[in-house]
């Protein structure tokens, strides 16, 4: 991405936006849902129409982006002067460098020589390269301000990302990087430059990381019971058998009883959509175990084939999109309750009853 546009007014002009940016999105966000009795958290508002109010935040925090993408992209392909005169190919962090460190050289002055005489060759062949009046500063400085807010808005706007803070929104802001250097290069436009998308990647980190340690703060008042609560934990925990292996940890599968066949595959297959993957009988023909399948969950059932009353059972089942699932649910014939907020953590469930006494949870993630 070329900004020509590196005078002190426009650097600063850029600072300025970058740190009201980071500054007043959240510190707003977070006093207009207080005015409207709103949890940006999620789960259940005080408000009556918190839900039509939620929808209406996300949407300006869409069209925040959608403004900051646009006007990125007006930026990078978009000048007052004509094509031909603006597009360049350039890589300069390599181009124009006079002498390459030899290492085979350094060492034999090293061995030969003695370390003061290797230090001077190292000494020598730096001034040489003379890599930082090549590189504008200014430009760099600018590629990485204006990569922030991506980094920043990607976890803050969507939640796919935020479930994976350390990889997908980086990973996004390259490949957003990658794409526009490309697109500037077949449309002859502005300056294609590899460093560009290595100084955006950094931008954008920073951004995420901004996100982490002041937008999550602000938004989140309990943030601080919550990292004493992780570190008692982690102090105690690397200790453990199973902490060098807890981010391969997941519980998938659930098992509860049932007394009829045919009640398991009719609700859980025909209704919910389960997917039997395994089916065992027991030698003795007095019962069946299934296994059945639903995206990353697992449920196993053991049928007795026999009348019985069974105590209180819970399946609980992480989502991503309550409201729709609802209403699929109800069109298929399972009532469900109300939209609840979990009790544990600000996040939306609903419940609903299944055969043999098993109350399913949908928790949305």
């Amino acid at each position: 991405m070329n900004l020509q546009f590196g005078s002190l007014t426009f650097i600063m002009a850029v600072t300025l936006f970058v740190l009201l940016f980071v500054a007043g999105v959240p510190r707003i966000d977070v006093f207009i849902c207080r005015k409207l009795k709103v949890d940006p958290r999620g789960g259940i508002s005080k408000n009556p129409e918190g839900e039509k109010w939620l929808k209406i935040r996300k949407a300006l925090i869409l069209t925040i982006f959608g403004i900051y993408i646009a006007a990125l992209l007006v930026l990078t392909f978009f000048s007052s002067r004509e094509t031909e005169e603006v597009f360049l190919v350039q890589n300069r962090l390599f181009e124009e460098l006079k002498v390459m460190f030899d290492m085979d050289k350094f060492m034999r002055l090293f061995i030969f020589e003695g370390v003061g005489r290797a230090v001077e060759y190292a000494k020598e062949s730096w001034s040489k390269i003379n890599i930082f009046q090549l590189f504008s500063l200014a430009e760099m400085y600018l590629n990485i301000c204006l990569f922030i807010p991506m980094g920043y808005l990607l976890p803050y706007a969507f939640k796919w990302f935020r479930n994976d803070l350390r990889v997908r929104p980086v990973l996004a802001c390259f490949v957003f990087s990658f794409i526009v250097e490309n697109a500037q290069l077949l449309t002859m436009r502005g300056l294609y430059d590899v460093n560009d998308i290595f100084n955006n990647t950094i931008g954008g980190i920073l951004g995420v990381l901004l996100f982490a340690f002041f937008a999550y703060k602000v938004t989140n008042p309990d943030w601080k019971n919550d990292m004493k609560r992780y570190r008692r934990w982690k102090k105690h925990a690397q200790f453990r058998t199973l902490y060098p292996f807890a981010r391969r940890l997941a519980l998938s599968r659930v098992t509860i009883n049932a007394s009829s066949e045919e009640e398991v595959y009719i609700f859980y297959v025909k209704k919910m959509g389960f997917m039997p993957v395994k089916q065992i009988v027991s030698k003795e023909g007095k019962g069946t175990d299934y296994l059945f399948l639903l995206g990353r969950s697992e449920l196993e059932i053991h049928c007795s084939n026999e009348e019985e009353d069974f105590d209180r059972q819970y399946v609980n089942i992480t989502v991503n999109r309550l409201e729709p699932i609802k209403k699929r649910l109800e069109r298929h014939g399972i009532q469900t309750s109300d939209i609840m907020q979990d009790k544990y953590r600000y996040l939306r469930s609903i419940s609903f009853e299944a055969p043999d006494n098993v109350l399913i949870t949908l928790i949305e993630k």
